[in-house]
């Protein structure tokens, strides 16, 4: 935690400890929701964009915090940016090819040359906790929940580079007597959601009468609300979890009962047209996540249900669609 002074009314100066973070992947999904539950939380966070970086989701906030024009694959600026600023905590959360389409992109390697770029420069210039986030794509095939023990035997090359990293920062975390902590997120969702992921892709649809061929949709999942998933984020930063630690809601859900939620909220008229569509070879159909050890640790709990988490996101949806016209 770094000390600085500030310069109150009366002359006098007083110590500040605020947390020092550099975050990375703000403008994403869930680094923009995780920065303003941080900001809530009154650290002090630094961010930075490339050029072609879409402002978008963190628009009205962007002002709250320090944001820095940087490359995070030139080592040189990057370096120069560390020794000036000197952090406390890196929390990685961007990440080359999250979508469906590149799962199986050789592209997903790239990841590891930016991360461990990025933990050499940060744990030199003084940097003693690192956050990074891990997948449900990292586990094997499962029938019942997991916890953090569960074997790991990914099927895709992004669970595969998910995997490589953490076993890369744990090495080198132990090396340097660093704190890491690796936090596997099962399905969240949400406001600002990739709108090719499942909840998003059925709302828009739904919205626009679009006709769509479903499988049948059995696959049981564990969704969890964005909400959750940043106040999850915090109870671990807070209270100085090391390792990994499941992040997801603890329930499942069957698909195509989210795609009755959706439809009786939008249009009770729509037609779901399940078993129209074959599974993937690599379907996915069951995940399941077991956060006995994130609620026991840090009391943390999700709040949100998913009808609940489905209504929000469904009215966000409408108010965009709605801007956009």
């Amino acid at each position: 935690m770094r000390v600085s002074k500030k310069q109150l009314n009366g002359g006098k100066k007083i110590l500040s400890t605020k947390e020092k973070v550099f975050l990375t992947g703000s403008t994403g999904f869930v680094g923009s929701h995780l920065l303003r539950a941080m900001l809530k939380e009154n650290y002090d966070i630094h961010i930075c964009i490339r050029k072609e970086s879409d402002l978008f989701k963190i628009m009205d906030i962007k002002d709250q915090v320090s944001l820095t024009l940087l490359d995070l694959s030139n080592r040189d600026a990057v370096n120069e940016y560390f020794k000036k600023h000197r952090f406390d905590t890196v929390i990685y959360c961007a990440w080359q090819g999250v979508s469906g389409d590149f799962r199986n992109d050789l592209g997903q390697f790239d990841n590891l040359l930016f991360i461990s770029n990025l933990f050499e420069i940060s744990r030199k210039t003084g940097t003693k906790k690192w956050i990074g986030f891990g997948s449900q794509a990292e586990y094997a095939a499962h029938t019942s929940p997991i916890d953090e023990t569960y074997k790991t035997e990914p099927t895709t090359l992004y669970g595969i580079s998910k995997l490589s990293v953490y076993h890369m920062l744990k090495i080198l975390s132990t090396e340097y007597e660093i704190s890491f902590s690796w936090i596997r997120i099962f399905s969240c969702y949400g406001p600002y959601d990739n709108e090719k992921t499942f909840i998003p892709y059925m709302i828009k649809n739904i919205m626009l009468n679009n006709s769509l061929e479903l499988t049948k949709g059995e696959q049981l999942w564990d969704f969890l609300y964005i909400d959750d998933l940043t106040s999850g984020i915090i109870s671990v930063l807070k209270n100085n979890i090391d390792g990994v630690i499941n992040l997801g809601s603890g329930k499942t859900v069957q698909i195509s009962d989210v795609a009755k939620i959706i439809k009786d909220m939008i249009n009770d008229d729509y037609e779901l047209n399940f078993g129209t569509k074959e599974y993937r070879h690599d379907q996915v159909m069951y995940l399941h996540a077991d956060i006995s050890k994130l609620k026991n640790m840090c009391s943390w709990t999700p709040k949100w249900s998913l009808k609940k988490g489905i209504k929000n996101t469904i009215e966000f949806i409408k108010d965009q669609t709605k801007t956009n016209i």
